[in-house]
């Protein structure tokens, strides 16, 4: 009788031990989607917010180093994954991007990111897109580029990148920020800089002619060419 009164108990215990254990299971089974919606859906929305707050260093009723002189939104594509619909500012004096978080907006808070997990970002501002790449530890045979953020201007054979910067001035104890265009031309798989014609011409001394007549036909000086007449004249280049 109490062999069989034994074997009923541990048959219980069994039964209490098992229920136990599919109920820590379905607890940690609970806990192991929650933590997987939390990364989901929290973590990684705001896992580009890495880098120091920016304080802005301009007086809001002067000048500013920003890129077009204003806040765009966009993308930014970090350490291989794609961040969308960001409120974005491209400091071209800093070569930095800036942040605007929408979780943090209340606090008017802007993130300089970190540049070193930035590998691209698209840029909106005034109905245009732009597309920038992050060029960093850059071939020894790239001399002509340094380190920091291009736009992608063209991407046929002679792909043409600029690099936005600016000088500063400060006429009568105001600071200006001029913005500069620096224009690279790919040609025979080395960058060279075009901020001039005659170095642009330099590169193609057999068809000097022939670029000048299609220059010309733009009727316009080539200090002053919008970068959509560049991106034309470069494919011209394309096509001798």
């Amino acid at each position: 009788m109490i062999k069989v009164l034994s074997t009923f108990i541990c048959y219980l215990l069994s039964i209490l031990l098992s229920h136990s254990q599919v109920e820590h299971a379905e607890i940690l089974s609970k806990t192991d989607s929650i933590k997987a919606y939390y990364n989901s859906e929290t973590y990684e929305v705001i896992n580009y917010i890495n880098g120091k707050e920016y304080k802005h260093y301009h007086l809001h009723n002067q000048s500013n180093p920003y890129f077009q002189e204003a806040q765009g939104s966009g993308n930014v594509y970090y350490n291989g994954n794609s961040f969308k619909n960001l409120n974005l500012i491209y400091d071209i004096n800093l070569d930095e991007l800036i942040a605007i978080p929408s979780e943090f907006a209340f606090q008017n808070t802007h993130i300089a990111l970190n540049k070193t997990c930035i590998d691209s970002f698209d840029l909106k501002i005034n109905h245009q897109t732009y597309k920038l790449i992050h060029l960093r530890n850059i071939n020894s045979q790239f001399k002509s580029l340094s380190n920091g953020y291009y736009e992608i201007a063209h991407k046929g054979k002679h792909k043409l990148l600029i690099q936005y910067t600016c000088s500063i001035i400060k006429p009568e104890g105001h600071t200006v920020y001029e913005p500069i265009e620096n224009k690279y031309i790919l040609v025979n798989g080395e960058y060279y800089n075009i901020n001039y014609k005659r170095k642009l011409l330099t590169l193609f001394p057999e068809d000097k002619k022939r670029i000048k007549k299609q220059y010309r036909r733009l009727q316009i000086t080539y200090k002053n060419m919008t970068t959509p007449q560049l991106v034309e004249l470069v494919k011209f280049t394309e096509t001798l």
